[in-house]
């Protein structure tokens, strides 16, 4: 019988002799005490947090016996490195204590259950007796550059890392954001000061101060003072950022943050929905003004208009859908297990009526960051690379609120895989469906989740993705395999010290003898890796990632990157896929995985050697885009109980080769036929030429492709304009149920991910050389997805039933070739765009336009690229 583990995961404070569960009425467990709030006779307060583990830098830091969690949090107390202790209790007795130096950002599902320290009451009503110094100075809102995290709650006190995001406020008025982390800003003056209070009150007196940083010291404190924003974190400080003068006060906004390792009262807050509780709270936050004012209704500026009148654009709120009945019509009566649909339900055709919406809010914005070490800007989702997960069920009702805080671009966020079902208008794409959101203007996105699985959100502007605008997307649902924990999403990305979009004029020239093709300088694994090496010394760190010995481990394998193909391995363990994109498989094994950009892969991984450190490796591969740290993209994969050294492990063999994962592997649980198939006509080449003004430019059959951000597709149609833009490669199909076969080629060695919006696709056929009639094509319940390689030198062969009236983009993935215009879209049953609610008669693509229009006449932008 496999032994129960359950973990109490605690902050720096003082607690009494026994942990006795007096705030609830009965003993604690899970899963029914989850949420529930847990009081110690000492005082001290906790939120119970079932099913999860957190693991911290330096892990373990000290592990040792624990008789009780008392003894565990008492050792990390008096242990100066500790800042979070981890208590293990095991069946029959028996007990460990893990005492760590920092938090990790991530948290793991290992079938136990914490509780989170919230608070010590009485240090709270002592500190709310005390009064707080304000800043004098004027009422400005300094925004931290490092990440736009909304707060929380606002308790009165500022001591430890339990204040982590959260706001601190002083009597007056004014509020600071809390972040543990060094926030290395411009430092005007640093001096001694006994707490994060007493240095607040030195900022308080001094002009220009934008925030502090308080570090504790053996003898007490020193006190920095920041004059710029900040922009890089240490863990062994604790920042707090000035957010509003006196006399401010916070409005009611709803706001989504990043989920961090700590748990909050639960007076506090409350959850958005019930399905990503653990990510994603109601809060309370402040205003931010937009960075300019824009005109947001027509007759103020000129821009293509959606209808005659449109109306205000209704918001869903968080929770039930209005007079909606969960289940109605369906098999089950329980939305929680699908209203009774399984992993053999056709999701083309049907999803559970879960009636429940979850609602998140976003905000784009300028930051520096350093993921290896190396500081560079970017662009990023509420202040994090990746940015934070929106989760929901299958079949649920996602609404996404985007707020562009940026200075000096317009965005847009595509949900990848996503098939937006006679829904065209939220499928994210400027001058497809809609134009580029604005900076200081919003749009929000409303989508049903009508497939589940792994997939990705991120900019569709130009190449802003790669500046960092990317998070993780999952959706549960059934599944072929079942697993003990579901680790999250794993990014593998390339990363350059330079931003993309400076390197993209050397990308395109076709003049220098180094354009064309651009050399990445490393690479990340959920936004983390190191730089440099032994002689030039190392900057950065490994992500880590906790493997319960004797558990199977979910991994949400997701390629994010802007050129690079990766093989992914841990090494001296096998993979099993039950997922590609976002299709369920029949689970099949591998020991290297062939990752190509877009693509998804969910992996089961059971840890069965011996407890120690393994390498998880992301190997780029050359043939496909160069990158000087290539076979340097690694994690640290860490059994539980093992003493944290790096691994001394070897990679398995492969060869060196931009390919996709074989045909035959890929054989869908729910089987569709792709019909009889007779091609002879149609065939696309996919070439590359200069042009006159000397610059690269990808050709689909002779034409590039270029789009028109102010008058979107969708919207031209909408609105009766049958005649397509020059350039915008519009393919009209207009028989619902027949199949469109799609067949590229290219004679060039250089391979391409092909991504289709609106559809998952049958794949028919690949190879290498020239396609021909006499090529067998796989109709048979052959491989679906929504990305697939077009091999180098080589064709693919695709098919998709047309049956989703609205403007669908296929294009190539890396970043480099969509922005140079190998890319087409399209038009499915036009006739049906207007009744199918493709557009929705709101107000939101009219207002979206007309703010980008006025943007575009104040500020003179022009498009450099194709412009998706």
């Amino acid at each position: 019988m496999k032994a129960l583990r359950w973990f109490l995961l605690v902050h720096l404070v003082a607690a009494g002799p026994s942990l006795t569960a007096t705030g609830i009425a009965d003993p604690v467990s899970c899963p029914r005490s989850d949420g529930q709030e847990y009081e110690a006779p000492s005082g001290d307060r906790y939120m119970v947090d079932c099913h999860v583990e957190r693991t911290g830098l330096g892990f373990p830091l000290r592990t040792f016996a624990g008789h009780t969690a008392d003894d565990c949090l008492w050792r990390c107390t008096q242990d100066p490195d500790c800042s979070f202790s981890s208590w293990g209790k095991r069946d029959g007795g028996g007990d460990n204590c893990w005492l760590k130096a920092s938090v990790e950002t991530w948290r793991a599902k290992y079938g136990s259950w914490s509780m989170i320290y919230l608070r010590k009451a009485t240090q709270e009503r002592e500190e709310t007796e005390t009064s707080s110094p304000c800043p004098q100075r004027g009422a400005s809102s300094t925004l931290a550059t490092r990440r736009e995290l909304m707060p929380r709650s606002v308790p009165q006190q500022t001591e430890g890392s339990r204040q982590e995001d959260s706001v601190y406020a002083a009597r007056c008025g004014a509020h600071y954001l809390i972040e543990q982390g060094d926030l290395d800003g411009e430092v005007a003056l640093i001096s001694s000061a006994a707490s994060l209070d007493e240095c607040i009150a030195v900022c308080g007196s001094t002009e220009d101060c934008t925030g502090v940083l308080w570090a504790r010291r053996s003898t007490g404190g020193s006190c920095h003072l920041n004059v710029k924003p900040a922009v890089s974190g240490r863990s062994s400080s604790f920042h707090a950022t000035k957010r509003t003068g006196c006399s401010s006060t916070p409005s009611s906004q709803q706001y989504a943050t990043r989920a961090s390792g700590f748990s909050f009262p639960a007076t506090a807050i409350t959850p958005i929905n019930p399905t990503s509780s653990l990510y994603w709270p109601t809060i309370s936050s402040f205003s931010v003004s937009p960075v300019a004012q824009i005109p947001l209704r027509r007759g103020e500026s000129t821009t293509t208009t959606a209808s005659a009148a449109c109306t205000a654009a209704p918001v869903l709120a968080a929770g039930a859908l209005p007079d909606c009945v969960p289940c109605e019509g369906q098999p089950g009566n329980d939305p929680d297990d699908w209203c009774g649909l399984d992993i053999y339900t056709n999701f083309y055709e049907e999803a559970p009526k879960t009636c429940r919406v979850v609602s998140y809010s976003i905000d784009i914005t300028n930051s520096t960051i350093a993921p290896d070490g190396i500081t560079r800007m970017a662009l990023l989702i509420n202040g994090s690379m990746p940015g934070p997960p929106i989760r929901a069920s299958w079949g649920d009702t996602v609404v996404v609120t985007v707020n562009n805080r940026l200075h000096d671009n317009g965005t847009s966020i595509h949900f990848h895989g996503v098939r937006q079902t006679g829904n065209s208008m939220n499928d994210g794409v400027p001058s497809i469906t809609q134009c580029p959101i604005a900076p200081g203007a919003s749009m929000t996105y409303t989508w049903v989740a009508n497939s589940y699985g792994t997939s990705w959100y991120h900019s569709h502007f130009a190449i802003q993705t790669w500046e960092g605008v990317f998070a993780p997307l999952i959706i549960d649902g059934p599944r072929s395999m079942d697993f003990d924990n579901d680790l999250g999403a794993f990014f593998l990305q390339d990363w350059s010290h330079a931003t993309v979009d400076s390197m993209y004029d050397l990308a395109q020239d076709a003049v220098d003898p180094a354009g064309g093709r651009v050399k990445m300088d490393t690479g990340l694994i959920n936004g983390m890796n190191t730089w440099g090496d032994a002689d030039t010394g190392i900057t950065g760190q490994r992500l880590r990632v906790g493997f319960a010995p004797g558990e199977s481990h979910l991994l949400r394998i997701v390629n994010a990157a802007i050129q690079s193909t990766f093989k992914f391995m841990i090494d001296e363990h096998t993979m099993t896929v039950i997922a590609v994109d976002f299709v369920p498989i029949e689970p099949y094994e591998t020991q290297v995985l062939n990752v190509n950009i877009g693509q998804r892969y969910d992996v089961i991984v059971n840890a069965d050697q011996l407890v120690g450190t393994y390498w998880m490796r992301a190997d780029n591969q050359d043939t496909c885009g160069e990158t000087a740290q290539g076979k340097d993209i690694k994690a640290v994969v860490n059994y539980l109980g093992a003493a944290g050294t790096e691994p001394a492990t070897d990679a398995y063999e492969y060869t060196d080769e931009c390919i996709d994962e074989d045909m035959a592997d890929i054989v869908p649980i729910l089987p569709l036929n792709a019909g009889p198939a007779d091609i002879t006509e149609g065939v696309m080449d996919v070439v590359v030429a200069n042009t006159s003004a000397k610059v690269y430019k990808w050709y689909l059959s002779g034409a590039t492709f270029q789009s028109q951000y102010d008058n979107p597709t969708l919207v031209d149609i909408f609105n009766e304009n049958s005649t397509a833009e020059t350039g915008n490669l519009v393919f009209d199909v207009s028989r619902r149920g027949e199949i469109v076969y799609i067949i590229l080629q290219s004679p060039i060695p250089v391979p391409h991910p092909i991504h289709l919006h609106g559809h998952d696709f049958w794949l028919l056929a690949t190879g290498t050389g020239t396609y021909n009639s006499s090529v067998p094509l796989k109709l048979e319940n052959p491989p679906r997805r929504d990305t697939v390689l077009l091999p180098a030198n080589g064709y693919i062969v695709l098919a998709f039933e047309v049956g989703n009236p609205g403007v669908w983009l296929m294009h190539c993935h890396i970043g480099w070739h969509s922005a140079m215009g190998l890319a087409l879209q399209f038009l499915e049953l036009k006739d049906e765009i207007r009744s199918s609610g493709s557009l929705d008669g709101s107000c939101t693509v009219e207002d979206t336009c007309a703010a980008w229009t006025a943007y575009v006449a104040s500020k003179g932008e022009a498009m450099k690229d194709s412009g998706v």
